[in-house]
């Protein structure tokens, strides 16, 4: 077979999925093929054409070549012929911080059109538009529209500010998709499938879709496109599993923080108790200083009723070795406390260790999966070889 051939069937191989943003965003975010975003926001937000004439793409920056680690910006930012921008990104994976985030990027396209010393009347109307490959509400709706709005009236505060969710987890929901029209479905079906034979079938009602097809079939050609599209697939499926294994180590951190709060205000209870001990054994030991003046006073007046006296001198001995008694038993109480306490003290070290040390367990799991050698690891984590050793077991 010749290499032409084995060429041939390699690229065939090659399955791009829009699900990935770095597939999306080289399909629709390039100058190139403006037309398929041209139709994908016409489709979307339902505008008029002409709306869509003059368009531009404002972040034309070239997506990373491979991807290394660091996570780029990947949405498309775009404005239109009235000068409204539309920032649209993918999102394949339900992360926590997500709807954070879509409130950040909107932010920043809207904040970023005001030049210093510019009145703030220049500002538009700023859209964004985030593609879900999971359900985000609880609700029969696929495309959903969000605005700023009086909570009892509904009025609306301003239409500067639009958010919608496109919610591709409830294609297969026939009464979230009765919602929507046949063209905004068959768009949406064919940006969440990863099935060449359903995407062609889609594309049978769409040239624009036949379009997109010819673009995905070029990026597959091109062997660093290729492998950079592998890289940051890679990256998004790893990122789920990262983002639990760090949940666990927060969770734990989270629990030893708590156990060492209960310690410290265990101890502080002890000390409470050893406190209000000590403030009970100097009342007693004046209770003491005022017997011994009492008795004093009788022996001044009873001098000659001297066998009472000693009598009396008898009970005062034996109250007095009473309190030296308790005395000792406060002191016994007092190095017990003292004992516990030391205990605490060495058992909050050992928790402080363990946390550190699962840190630093963290820690070099990261910079593994970084691809960081022993050497910068222990560099970094200013560790010895020995420690790494362990940290890894």
């Amino acid at each position: 077979m010749g290499s032409g051939m084995k060429n041939k069937t390699k690229k065939k191989q090659r399955q791009l999925s829009l699900k990935v943003d770095f597939a999306f965003k080289s399909v629709f975010g390039d100058e190139r093929h403006i037309e398929s975003l041209k139709y994908l926001l016409y489709t979307i937000l339902g505008y008029p054409k002409d709306m869509f004439e003059d368009i531009h793409i404002l972040n034309t920056e070239q997506t990373r070549t491979y991807y290394d680690g660091k996570e780029p910006r990947l949405d498309i930012v775009a404005r239109l012929k009235n000068g409204e921008n539309i920032n649209i990104e993918m999102q394949m994976n339900n992360l926590q911080s997500n709807t954070k985030r879509f409130l950040l990027y909107w932010s920043t396209v809207y904040s970023r059109q005001l030049k210093k010393g510019h009145p703030y009347d220049n500002l538009k109307k700023t859209i964004s538009i985030n593609l879900l490959n999971y359900e985000l509400a609880d609700s029969n709706k696929i495309h959903s529209v969000y605005h700023i709005t009086e909570d009892e009236t509904g009025s609306m505060l301003t239409d500067m500010l639009e958010i919608h969710t496109i919610e591709l987890g409830k294609l297969d929901n026939s009464k979230a998709i009765e919602k929507e029209t046949d063209e905004f479905i068959r768009l949406m079906k064919f940006i969440s499938s990863d099935d060449e034979e359903e995407r062609k079938m889609l594309s049978k009602y769409q040239k624009e879709l036949i379009d997109v097809i010819h673009i995905m079939d070029t990026l597959t050609d091109d062997d660093e496109q290729w492998y950079a599209y592998l890289s940051r697939e890679k990256f998004l499926r790893d990122q789920v599993s990262r983002e639990y294994h760090w949940k666990n180590v927060e969770d734990r951190v989270n629990q030893l923080k708590t156990e060492v709060n209960q310690l410290q205000a265990e101890v502080k209870q002890q000390q409470s108790e050893i406190k209000q001990q000590q403030a009970e054994v100097k009342q007693q030991q004046a209770e003491v200083k005022q017997q011994q003046s009492e008795i004093k006073q009788q022996q001044a007046e009873v001098k000659q009723q001297q066998a009472e006296v000693k009598q009396q001198q008898s009970e005062i001995e034996q109250q007095q070795a009473e309190v030296k008694q308790k005395q000792l038993e406060m002191q016994q109480q007092s190095v017990e406390i003292e004992q516990k306490t030391a205990q605490i003290e060495q058992k909050s070290a050992e928790i402080e260790q363990k946390i550190n040390k699962a840190e630093k367990r963290g820690m070099v799991k990261i910079l593994i999966m970084q691809d960081k050698t022993d050497e910068e690891i222990m560099k970094l984590l200013s560790i010895t070889e020995e420690q790494l050793d362990e940290l890894k077991a």
